[in-house]
């Protein structure tokens, strides 16, 4: 049952909201999870769980992708998705992904929170621009032209930052996740190239998020 997830993504939204209201939409790594911000040792009362093991699967099922609650990197959670799935799960798997990094769905992790607003999105970085050396001409059409620029660099839809320009980008040089994967900016389910709107809240999707060349 997804309704058992939700108390633990409750729990790492929180911890992280309370951190620093910011690093709910920053991505994290797996193992800080079970080392800070949601250890087996602070859920197990509020969640009933009985002994470690039940923790870990617990945690592989949120990881895994179920109920929409996590996002990442597609072949740990397909790793994730057949174990959990299996009848003696191997709760090694959890420890092989300890580096890898993953995001929290913003809009679960806004009703959770009980936040009106929209959680902030992470400022996209671009490079300082060196001050001109004059001022530049009336009328220069290259006055306008680092600003213009700028505004198009594509940013990755997961943790905000800057993606390379000039090549085809699959994954996010920063956090690691697929940017090929088209999301709904409302509840972050993965939404198809040709949907209007999300089939999951309903919001319009046209033109959001499409892929970066």
């Amino acid at each position: 049952m997804t309704d058992e997830l939700e108390p633990l993504f409750a729990h790492l939204a929180r911890a992280l909201h309370t951190a620093n209201p910011g690093a709910v939409v920053q991505p994290i790594d797996v193992a800080s999870i079970t080392a800070r911000w949601a250890p087996y040792s602070q859920v197990r009362g509020a969640l009933g769980l009985a002994t470690n093991e039940d923790y870990e699967v617990l945690l592989m099922r949120l990881l895994s992708g179920e109920g929409g609650y996590i996002f990442a990197d597609e072949s740990l959670q397909d790793d994730l998705r057949r174990e959990v799935s299996s009848a003696n799960p191997d709760l090694t798997a959890l420890r092989t992904y300890g580096a890898a990094r993953v995001t929290l769905a913003r809009e679960h992790a806004r009703r959770v929170l009980d936040l009106t607003d929209a959680l902030p999105v992470t400022p996209v970085e671009t490079p300082a621009r060196i001050p001109p050396k004059r001022a530049p001409l009336v009328g220069d059409p290259t006055a306008a032209a680092p600003a213009a620029r700028s505004a198009q660099v594509p940013a990755c839809q997961y943790c905000g930052h800057a993606l390379p320009t000039g090549r085809t980008v699959r994954f996010c040089p920063h956090c690691g996740l697929n940017v090929d994967r088209r999301l709904c900016p409302g509840c972050s389910s993965e939404v198809q190239s040709d949907w209007r709107f999300c089939i999951t809240c309903g919001r319009a999707v046209t033109g959001s998020q499409k892929k970066n060349e």
